[in-house]
């Protein structure tokens, strides 16, 4: 844990106080690569980029193999393309903004992999706990009093909502068509592989997947939440055993906070959406009725959301 936090100061200080990143190419290469190597790391640590510095990046030269390979030992260019990968899919989460305030996260998929009639049409996804109507909770807003800035792209740009395709409150979901599909922006690519086995036991023996959370937590800028980003359980099949066999739950560690919600929960192997982040607590109620309750975020498995969606 100590090495993680040390390497995401070192990052501070390189960028904020010695700008190495402005330094020329070399100094943008170190900068990157050690980027690559915070998001990669298997032990405690977090990367929060501004959304001016994902769109750098994307369109930088990318550091040198020699470079990469210095740095990052000989897994460096596959490292830095894992890097780049996240980074172009966070192109595709935009905030949500109702009356001035951030509200939670959304990102835009292919509404055919919801609902066949919509083809290739984007569409939205976000909570139903964000945008419902009629509201499916109370802190819920109208579609017609929101909008969407996918600020990887331009943070000056507000896309608002036409109308809701689909809601459904047990799964916390809604899907939405915009008035106007931005260019350049390519729709997340669900899952659909079944979601990674559990090892039994808590032990640290125990070796468990990780996932991802990008979003825009506690109303901030783009970040990539990797803070003990274990896959700590979840409802799919074939062990899980969901209280409501419609509404599969999966829990994991990667840390969010209030602006989270709403957004894509992404495998650590190859950015694909595993699930639709919607609720966090220190005292989660386990799954698959384990009794107890432990520190843990939740959302539900996004194929779940698709097989209702469907029906």
């Amino acid at each position: 844990m100590g090495y993680a936090f040390a390497l995401a100061d070192t990052l501070r200080q390189l960028t904020d106080l010695w700008q190495l990143d402005q330094q020329g190419e070399r100094g943008r290469g170190i900068v990157q690569a050690l980027r690559a190597a915070l998001l990669g790391l298997k032990s405690r640590g977090r990367l929060e980029l501004p959304s001016d510095q994902v769109r750098q990046t994307l369109v930088e030269t990318k550091p040198s193999e020699a470079q990469l390979q210095k740095i990052l030992g000989n897994d460096g260019v596959k490292t830095y393309e894992w890097l780049l990968k996240g980074l172009t899919s966070a192109r595709s989460v935009g905030v949500i903004r109702a009356e001035g305030s951030r509200i939670g996260t959304g990102f835009l998929v292919r509404g055919g992999d919801f609902i066949p009639a919509l083809g290739d049409d984007r569409i939205v996804v976000t909570n139903a706990h964000v945008i419902s109507a009629p509201p499916c909770y109370e802190e819920a807003v109208s579609h017609r009093d929101a909008s969407i800035t996918f600020e990887a792209v331009d943070t000056r740009r507000g896309y608002p909502f036409e109308r809701i395709l689909w809601q459904h409150c047990d799964l916390d979901c809604t899907l939405l068509r915009l008035k106007a599909v931005p260019d350049g922006i390519e729709p997340l690519v669900i899952a659909r592989d079944p979601l990674p086995a559990v090892p039994k036991g808590d032990g640290p023996a125990a070796r468990r997947a990780r996932v991802y959370v990008i979003g825009y937590p506690g109303g901030r800028d783009l970040a990539f939440s990797l803070q003990d980003n274990e896959l700590l359980d979840h409802e799919g099949p074939p062990d899980g055993h969901p209280s409501n066999p419609a509404v599969c739950r999966v829990q994991y560690r990667a840390p969010t906070e209030p602006g989270s919600s709403g957004s894509p929960v992404f495998n650590a192997s190859y950015w694909r959406v595993v699930a639709l982040h919607h609720a966090g607590d220190a005292a989660m109620d386990r799954l698959n009725g384990v009794v107890g309750k432990w520190p843990a975020n939740e959302g539900i498995w996004i194929q779940s959301i698709v097989a209702a969606a469907r029906g």
